[in-house]
């Protein structure tokens, strides 16, 4: 059987120029650029290692990871809160 994770990534509306970017999304080192929001993807249970970070003037800010494991069936979500200033780490939680 699989497993479900849920990832919502949000930022200040403050910041509004992050609404015109990317989330980087790595999960297992496969990595794939992602809208803001919520992003559910089905793995296997386990452990996996999950990255999240958005483009800002072409290079990776926010950077934030975590080890999320999952047992057979289950429902996790994470959430990433980007930070307020974007040399800093953003946050990843699980909720």
């Amino acid at each position: 059987m699989a497993a479900s994770l849920t990832i919502t990534t949000k930022h200040n509306p403050l910041s509004f120029f992050l609404y015109m970017t990317k989330i980087n999304l790595t999960i297992d080192g496969v990595a794939e650029k992602v809208s803001w929001g919520s992003q559910t993807r089905t793995l296997e249970p386990g452990s996996h290692q999950v990255d999240v970070s958005f483009q800002y003037f072409g290079r990776a800010a926010g950077k934030s990871s975590t080890v999320v494991d999952l047992a057979d069936g289950s429902e996790t979500t994470l959430s990433y809160k980007a930070p307020m200033v974007v040399t800093s780490s953003g946050k990843v939680t699980v909720s």
